[in-house]
């Protein structure tokens, strides 16, 4: 099965409370949500915060690291989300430099 990593309890609100990801965890499994199952794969289970000001977005930001060698691939895909209107996902290097968004 794909191993599942879910959010902490800890505060993961900024890039240096980031929730660190272990690349070893990421494994070939039966996951359909995968273009190539020969891929690795892991789940990031986490959660924002309900709506809490008057334009009716969240305030909340979670960041998560991982330690990735020169060559290496990371590929992200979004699922099992109620609406994306107000998501963002940006790649920062450890200096917190916008690699991508």
């Amino acid at each position: 099965a794909t191993p599942i990593i879910n959010e902490t309890g800890a505060s993961n609100d900024t890039q240096g409370t980031a929730q660190s990801i272990d690349p070893a965890t990421f494994v070939v499994a039966n996951n359909p949500n995968l273009v190539n199952p020969s891929y690795p794969s892991a789940e990031i289970h986490g959660s924002i915060s309900a709506p809490g000001d008057t334009a009716n977005t969240s305030s909340d930001v979670d960041f998560y690291s991982i330690t990735l060698q020169a060559g290496q691939q990371l590929i992200l895909d979004v699922d099992g989300t109620t609406s994306l209107d107000s998501f963002l996902m940006e790649l920062l290097s450890v200096s917190g430099a916008l690699i991508t968004r």
